[in-house]
């Protein structure tokens, strides 16, 4: 970084933090009258008076950004996106207040993401709280009569607004018992589904069965011996409840 004393908007001079790998493109706008910007860093983010990229304007209308990798962050991706009027925009660009700017380029705000039940883990990490209070947490005691496709698949409960955690369908796991968790609705029916390894729900193999949880902890049995090694499923009642 070099420090150096510029002309401001309002006539006076300042002096700012510029970093040495735009100078050989400002020299260069001073000797063919082109415009040369300072777009300056935010300080809450940066040191005061530091630039955060510099704007060259040409005698032609042409606009790039000289410095490290200046146009190939910048230039490139904004000509890409505002198309054939890029630089007459970009040239405006300096004299436009701030909080105008996305509007001045057209730039607009992206539709919050609506995220999709059928692949929606209802993680309180990453849930919004709204999806979740007016569900009830319960406790689920899972055991099955053999592992299904050697012990790499995996149980899965489900209701409409998404999916809970999982149970590996192994010897150590789900044959001996396994405890855990899942959110339920107020109707209180659970389903649950086989995945693969990875507990991926977006490809589900398919669904093995579901409970009326009457919104309280439960202890089901799941019937895997019909369950191919491959995931095939024949019958999708196959979990009871355990008096």
């Amino acid at each position: 970084m070099i420090d150096v004393e510029v002309q401001t908007l309002s006539g006076g001079t300042a002096s700012v933090r510029l970093h040495s790998s735009s100078w050989p493109g400002i020299e260069w706008g001073f000797e063919n009258d082109a415009k040369v910007w300072l777009a300056m860093a935010d300080p809450e983010y940066w040191t005061p008076g530091t630039v955060y990229f510099v704007l060259i304007e040409t005698a032609d209308g042409e606009v790039f950004f000289p410095g490290w990798c200046g146009d190939e962050t910048l230039r490139i991706p904004l000509e890409a996106e505002l198309g054939p009027e890029s630089d007459e925009l970009l040239a405006g660009l300096p004299l436009v207040a701030p909080d105008d700017v996305r509007d001045y380029l057209g730039i607009v705000d992206p539709e919050p993401e609506v995220q999709d039940p059928d692949r929606l883990i209802l993680d309180p990490e990453i849930v919004d709280a709204s999806v979740l209070d007016p569900l009830t947490l319960i406790g689920i005691h899972l055991k099955t009569n053999g592992a299904i496709g050697g012990g790499t698949l995996t149980i899965c409960t489900h209701i409409p607004a998404g999916w809970n955690e999982c149970v590996m369908a192994d010897e150590t796991s789900s044959v001996k018992g396994w405890n855990f968790n899942a959110y339920v609705d107020d109707s209180g029916v659970l389903e649950f589904w086989l995945l693969n390894e990875d507990g991926d729900v977006s490809q589900p193999f398919g669904k093995i069965g579901e409970v009326d949880t009457g919104g309280e902890g439960i202890e089901v049995f799941v019937d895997t011996s019909t369950i191919g090694a491959d995931g095939t499923i024949t019958n999708d009642d196959l979990v009871t409840l355990v008096d």
